[in-house]
């Protein structure tokens, strides 16, 4: 049972003991560690989702929304800015784009334990409600930390993985909780918006087997339907005060969940400090394969015509998510390539790197790229029972010898660890793509707007000048 729990609350069931942390914790009761991870996601998520904004998908579902509701870029008064387009909507509608712009080019955050991109659920939904009722920065910053660390609590507390798709069945908890705090909600109401979510929860891996744009959105959903099952529960609408330990609740329907695991230093630790920041823009089962490859071509100076044959073990997870064949006539090239083992080391050994201008179809269905998975084998490890990692890449030189690399961890560096200037560096390459790219004294001005955001008085304001 959490520590912070109070001794009235001491029989209480997870969903109510969450509740009453979410509604109890204000700025000041957070670690300076939390507020500063939550800083650096604020600025990593809102970069990668300003390059996502042109990726494929997202243009058609942001006017399939636009024509829906009977707005445009030209008719949609602020206050909830598009990221990545100059352009406002709705409070829900720019969750769910933003979202989805945010997960599009798999550059999100990513928390290992838990296998949960939280962010790009949490914070679209946040700002956009933030914006809306002008709330100030340190009631955002409050509710991403909550919101973040409730969501990976649940991921990290998941008995097994059967398929679901973590992200997204557990994060709109954390967003709907989150989101009700912001409305104002009490304890009773942000319980309600927990269980109103219950309903509105879902995602499974099988977008990702299949390569399908649709994987794009499914973070989207949940940041979009988190936000509305608080936006309910706020108006009176109540929902099962168990939704995570019923009878027909999320643990016993979904996905079981170990409630001591999520209760664990509840209050004195917080999981959005452990969530990583990713080095490549593709699946993070995808990170040690890329590393394992740019290893070797360093080590023995290997070029791409000097490699005759490639193998690659990975655990049974891992081959899931990224052991299917390089499809040259795929629908979906891009989504193909960031869900791809054969391509993630031809393209590493083919160009040096794996970076976002990687994913442009033309650069994936580059005939020496189709040339290069040919020689590459995927074998599953059945001793390797990892999600991310680890991963051996062998390669059979044409001169005969063979050399091998073992990465044991995911590459890069959490929230916590991270240095200012990868950081920034990432931030920047990002924020100069999309349909409105940002000048260098924009970007600026924006790094220094959220290094200081809780001292921003009214959100509505904070993009006012990009």
């Amino acid at each position: 049972m959490s520590s912070t729990c109070s001794p009235s609350h001491a029989d209480a069931g997870l969903s109510s003991l969450l509740a009453h942390h979410v509604d109890r914790t204000q700025y000041e009761m957070l670690p300076p560690e939390a507020i500063s991870a939550a800083k650096s996601l604020i600025l990593d998520t809102v970069s990668t989702a300003w390059a996502g904004a042109e990726a494929v998908g997202i243009d058609s579902a942001y006017h399939a929304l636009a024509s829906a509701q009977g707005y445009s870029v030209a008719n949609c008064a602020p206050p909830c800015r598009i990221w990545g387009r100059p352009a406002h909507a709705p409070v829900l509608d720019a969750a769910f784009i933003n979202s989805a712009s945010a997960a599009a080019l798999d550059f999100d955050a990513l928390h290992l334990d838990a296998v949960m991109h939280s962010s790009i659920m949490t914070l679209p939904a946040l700002v956009a409600v933030s914006q809306q009722h002008q709330l100030g920065g340190k009631a955002l910053l409050t509710a991403i930390v909550l919101a973040d660390d409730l969501n990976c609590r649940l991921g990290v507390s998941a008995q097994g993985h059967n398929g679901w798709f973590f992200t997204s069945v557990f994060g709109i908890f954390g967003t709907a909780a989150a989101s009700a705090k912001l409305l104002g909600c009490n304890q009773a109401e942000i319980t309600h918006a927990l269980g109103i979510a219950l309903f509105q929860t879902g995602g499974t891996q099988q977008a990702m087997l299949e390569k399908s744009l649709a994987k794009r959105f499914m973070a989207a959903f949940a940041a979009r339907n988190g936000l509305f099952s608080a936006m309910l529960a706020k108006s009176g609408i109540t929902g099962p005060t168990m939704p995570f330990e019923g009878k027909f609740g999320l643990s016993n329907l979904y996905q079981e969940c170990d409630p001591d695991t999520v209760l664990r230093q509840l209050g004195l630790r917080y999981e959005n400090c452990a969530i990583h920041i990713k080095k490549y823009p593709c699946c993070g089962c995808s990170h040690a394969v890329i590393e394992a490859t740019l290893s070797l071509m360093k080590k023995h100076n290997i070029k791409a015509d000097d490699v005759a044959s490639a193998q690659v073990d990975i655990s049974e997870f891992m081959n899931r998510m990224i052991g299917g064949e390089f499809d040259q006539n795929a629908k979906d090239p891009q989504v193909m390539a960031q869900f791809n083992a054969k391509y993630a080391v031809a393209c590493a050994l083919l160009r040096g790197q794996f970076k976002l201008e990687d994913l442009d179809p033309k650069r994936v269905l580059d005939p020496r790229i189709r040339d290069i998975t040919r020689r590459v084998k995927i074998k599953i490890d059945p001793n390797n029972h990892g999600e991310l990692a680890p991963a051996t890449l062998t390669f059979g030189l044409r001169s005969g010898r063979a050399v091998s690399e073992r990465i044991d961890s995911f590459p890069g560096s959490t929230c916590a660890t991270i240095s200012r200037s990868v950081l920034e560096s990432k931030a920047d390459d990002c924020f100069r793509q999309g349909f409105s790219p940002l000048s260098k004294a924009q970007i600026d001005g924006l790094v220094e707007k959220i290094d200081n955001i809780e001292a921003v008085g009214n959100m509505a304001d904070f993009f006012t000048e990009l």
